[in-house]
């Protein structure tokens, strides 16, 4: 077996699930509260909510939703409201006026931002308002009329380049794809198996396109620390070797040069880590990744893709 050969097999670590259980075992439920999240493929990061959006990478778009019942508008929040967060995107669920309500948000690699809202249980016209402002520009917007079949359906909006879904799993699963297949693993801890997932969401929203960073609202800058101890060996066991090296790379350099900046928040100087940190954390956690005795306790299949 060649060491190419070897990380390329890593990098496509799968675990063997039917897609019901998996979807329980990846996402994090919240009965009564629908908290802001977070979606975005790191290019771009969006705060999102059920009545809207907000660009906080890659743009400055704002967009807010509101359902038309027969005429008369409703802002989409209740008492009953829930969430559902997972790998890729946010979910929340309410009623409006008895039709129950389903806000979808997440992205692609491709696309920087896209929802939809779905609909059940109308028993008349149904619309979604859309107001947006700000780049990029989101469509559609205005009044939409949601197409109804056996009193429920959906409309979608995003940035541009994005094609509607045939039905409405296919967007959930369009946003949660990248997390359904690689690195996973299965114990009998829930909460271990979903952090994996979880995880690798993270590192995807904290890769600019360019370098993983850190501290995602603040500096959005590379720390030696973070890079060495998580982001790093966490993109090589992703399978995002260029990534992780041309983050390295850059760091090793800011270190030769004997870089430092100001972080613009309390003035403090942060200069880089010494390169042997790096080194020493990244070549121990991809040790930890691949030795017998975590594969054996963590059921881990490898798969070569």
């Amino acid at each position: 077996m060649t060491a190419c050969w070897f990380w390329r097999v890593i990098g496509s670590l799968v675990i063997l699930t039917n897609s019901a259980g998996a979807q329980e075992r990846t996402q994090i439920v919240f009965p009564s509260k629908t908290p802001l999240g977070l979606v975005g493929n790191g290019a771009s990061i969006v705060k999102v909510r059920p009545s809207g959006f907000d660009f906080f990478e890659s743009g400055n778009a704002v967009g807010r939703f509101r359902l038309i019942v027969d005429g008369e508008p409703y802002e989409l929040q209740a008492d009953d409201a829930s969430s559902s967060f997972f790998p890729g995107g946010v979910s929340y669920r309410l009623t409006v006026r008895g039709v129950e309500v389903e806000v979808l948000h997440g992205a692609s690699r491709a696309i920087p931002y896209a929802a939809g809202v779905h609909v059940r249980n109308a028993k008349g016209r149904v619309e979604l308002e859309i107001e947006s402002k700000g780049e990029p520009a989101v469509a559609p917007t205005g009044r939409v009329c949601i197409s109804l079949q056996h009193r429920k359906g959906f409309v979608v909006l995003s940035t541009a380049g994005f094609k509607r879904p045939g039905s409405w799993g296919t967007l959930r699963a369009l946003f949660e794809a990248p997390y359904r297949e690689g690195f996973r693993i299965e114990t009998p801890n829930v909460k271990l198996d979903r952090a994996v997932p979880f995880n690798r969401f993270l590192i995807d929203l904290g890769f600019n396109g360019y370098l993983h960073v850190c501290e995602l609202f603040r500096w959005r800058d590379v720390w030696s620390r973070d890079l060495g101890s998580g982001l790093a060996p966490g993109a090589m066991v992703d399978g995002q070797f260029a990534a992780a090296r041309t983050t390295i790379d850059y760091d090793l350099h800011r270190h030769a040069t004997g870089a430092s900046h100001d972080d613009g928040n309390d003035g403090h100087a942060l200069a880089p880590c010494d390169p042997r940190t790096i080194r020493y954390t990244t070549v121990t956690w991809a040790k930890v990744y691949t030795v017998d005795k975590v594969r054996k306790k963590a059921q881990i299949w490898y798969r070569s893709t």
